[in-house]
C-alpha cells in the first residue's frame, strides 16, 4: 500500500475541544490506511496528521480521511511513540497496518519537531 494521501475534505475543527468531523464515505474520500473494509465503512473521519491538542495546525495538508477504527490505531501508535521517544518495538508496530504506521509515525515527527 502506498503512503496516505493528505486530503482537503472540507473544513474541519478549529479546535481539539471541538468534536471530530465527520465525511460521508464516498469514492472520492476513501479510508487513506485500509485497503478494504468489512463490513464497508460507510462514515469516515478526519485526522489530524499532527493532532490539533499537540499543537498541530488545521489546514488541508495535515488533513487526512481514515475510518474511526483506523483513527484510533493511529492515536495509539502515537502515544507509544510519544511514551517510548521514538523507539517503538517492531513487535508492537506489526500489530498495526502499514498505513497506520506510517501517520502515526508521521505525526509523532511532526510534534517531536514543532513543524509540519
Amino acid at each position: 500500500m502506498s503512503a496516505p494521501t493528505i486530503v482537503n475534505p472540507g473544513n474541519g475543527p478549529t479546535t481539539s475541544q471541538e468534536p471530530v468531523e465527520v465525511v460521508h464515505r464516498t469514492t472520492a474520500e476513501p479510508c487513506s490506511v485500509h485497503a478494504a473494509h468489512k463490513p464497508t465503512s460507510h462514515v469516515n473521519e478526519i485526522h489530524h496528521v499532527w493532532p490539533l491538542g499537540q499543537g498541530g495546525p488545521n489546514r488541508a495538508d495535515n488533513r487526512v480521511v481514515v475510518c474511526g477504527t483506523g483513527h484510533n490505531s493511529i492515536h495509539q501508535l502515537i502515544a507509544e511513540y510519544l511514551t517510548m521517544k521514538g523507539a517503538v518495538p517492531y513487535s508492537l508496530l506489526k500489530q498495526y497496518t502499514m498505513g497506520e504506521r506510517q501517520l502515526a509515525k508521521l505525526g509523532y515527527d511532526r510534534i517531536t519537531r514543532g513543524a509540519m
